[in-house]
């Protein structure tokens, strides 16, 4: 695995080293979780990478997107970092290898709207797939900055950037579409922020959150599962959730006020189907469900 190759790697760091203040135009990560050495004499980034620094930078690299990205890293990379083996880590590594462990992490980028592409060109009549790659190459592919936040708004720049149009146009205890969900929120539900409705299956966004359902999914729906209508009663049913209280509302005029019924009011929640029965006699009656997230 790729954790037990730390050490050995570690005495690679020196080159990719930077001074402290070329640092300052590093990516945070880059510094945090120690892929460079701030306190090295020089960058080295003419120097040929080799095969351990480049596993160190996407281990790194692969944890950040498990911290920060939305949705993590993902299989794919998750798959090629376990793959990572103890050996060869003095071995030379070109620039075609470089691009092919890149571009899963790419993937991932585009598909959570950080870049539009891959850091290279589309056209291939130019590439240098076989040439050596270079520290100073690996650190330009690797240079993704998904925490910067310019203005100290609680959103991250490119995430605002790319749904508010600028990095200075919303905040993050904002909520810009009207959903109950703050925008910061709403970046780590993976949800719209600027779309009540992400999955538009009737519920805004908050609102599910608050019963329990996926608001990223329209299979996930807060609705009855089951009303069955008995002759001195009426059982209804539907899926559960903890850390939520559940009231039973009913009247029989949809036109007049809803009250609930005082035995099942504030109900604690389980995982499970839950169940209600109405043996009142009182018929036609409309019932309905409130949820609400415990206290």
């Amino acid at each position: 695995m790729v954790r037990a190759i730390g050490p050995a790697v570690a005495l690679f760091l020196v080159c990719l080293g930077a001074r402290t203040g070329a640092a300052a135009g590093y990516p945070q990560w880059w510094i945090s979780r120690g892929v460079v050495d701030t306190n090295a004499a020089i960058t080295n980034d003419f120097a040929m990478v080799n095969l351990g620094q480049v596993k160190w930078m996407v281990s790194n690299a692969y944890d950040e997107l498990e911290q920060y990205l939305p949705g993590g890293a993902g299989a794919s990379i998750a798959d090629l970092v376990a793959g990572f083996s103890l050996t060869n880590n003095y071995c030379a590594v070109n620039i075609g290898q470089i691009k092919n462990i890149a571009a899963p992490f790419y993937d991932r980028l585009i598909d959570e709207c950080y870049c539009a592409g891959y850091p290279w060109t589309a056209t291939v009549s130019d590439d240098l797939d076989f040439a050596a790659a270079n520290i100073g190459q690996v650190k330009n592919v690797f240079s993704f900055n998904l925490t910067a936040d310019s203005d100290s708004d609680s959103l991250y720049d490119w995430w605002e950037a790319h749904h508010f149009g600028g990095i200075t146009n919303e905040i993050g205890a904002g909520d810009y579409d009207g959903d109950g969900l703050s925008n910061a929120e709403e970046y780590g539900r993976r949800t719209d922020p600027v779309d009540p409705d992400t999955d538009d299956d009737g519920m805004d966004d908050g609102d599910e959150v608050v019963a329990g359902t996926d608001p990223t999914s329209t299979v996930e729906v807060f609705d009855l599962t089951e009303a069955i209508w008995g002759v001195t009663a009426m059982v209804v049913s539907w899926r559960g959730r903890t850390g939520r209280q559940y009231t039973i509302y009913w009247t029989t005029n949809l036109l007049s006020m809803w009250t609930n019924d005082p035995s099942f009011t504030d109900v604690l929640g389980v995982d499970d189907f839950m169940s209600y029965t109405n043996s009142s006699g009182i018929e036609p009656s409309f019932f309905r469900i409130g949820v609400k997230l415990l206290p």
